[in-house]
């Protein structure tokens, strides 16, 4: 039976003996909350541009190939395009940037597209490091050491974040059955706006109807 998964899609994490391999998965969580918020709270390109230019740094640190960690972009190209596309599409703005017989592009827009598309690249490179710098064990006892204190509540700490570090090492094969859902939804349709929309509609439904348990 032929191997429909490269060898390395099924090795999430990259072990070696760098500062941040060793460095305690509680900080790296910590680091991507912060990051977050600041990626979601401020719309700022400028500070994207540093957060970008260290995560590359960082990629250098680990002694990571850069292929291996940008190969989640091209897993997530259909939804970077996406959040690049649908701002231009949607918002409009005072400030004409260009104005041709197919519609006016607005400065806002490209400003708007820039951000959400960024946003995305940004957080799925932190995650990629982050998942590839700390073994499933490592993770697992991270995130329990943030949501402990959830367990006076009722919560079971212990098994949701050995759920969410499984999820992340799970996260190659579940690109894979994306990727070939995309392939099939995209097959003998023009490359347009408007199939780009209809898909990712079409994908979401796949996805939610599939984990839910429905034919």
């Amino acid at each position: 039976v032929p191997q429909t998964v490269p060898p390395i899609e099924n090795r999430v994490y990259h072990s070696q003996r760098t500062w941040l391999h060793t460095c305690p998965p509680e900080i790296k969580i910590a680091v991507m909350l912060v990051v977050t918020l600041a990626t979601v709270l401020v719309e700022n390109l400028a500070l994207y541009g540093l957060i970008f230019a260290l995560i590359l740094v960082l990629i250098a640190a680990a002694s990571l190939p850069f292929g291996r960690v940008f190969q989640v972009l091209k897993k997530l190209w259909v939804i970077i395009l996406s959040a690049f596309l649908l701002p231009l599409y949607f918002n409009p703005g005072n400030r004409v940037l260009l104005d041709t017989a197919l519609g006016v592009l607005h400065r806002e827009a490209v400003v708007s597209a820039c951000i959400f598309s960024t946003r995305i690249v940004i957080l799925a490179l932190l995650s990629a490091l982050v998942a590839q710098t700390t073994d499933t064990k490592a993770i697992t006892r991270g995130i329990r050491s943030f949501i402990k204190p959830f367990d006076r509540l009722g919560l079971d700490s212990a098994v949701v974040a050995e759920t969410l570090s499984l999820s992340l090492a799970a996260l190659p094969e579940v690109w894979v059955e994306i990727r070939s859902v995309l392939s099939a939804l995209m097959a003998g349709k023009p490359r347009d706006l408007k199939t780009l929309k209809n898909v990712v509609v079409q994908l979401f439904l796949y996805l939610f109807s599939n984990r839910n348990g429905s034919p």
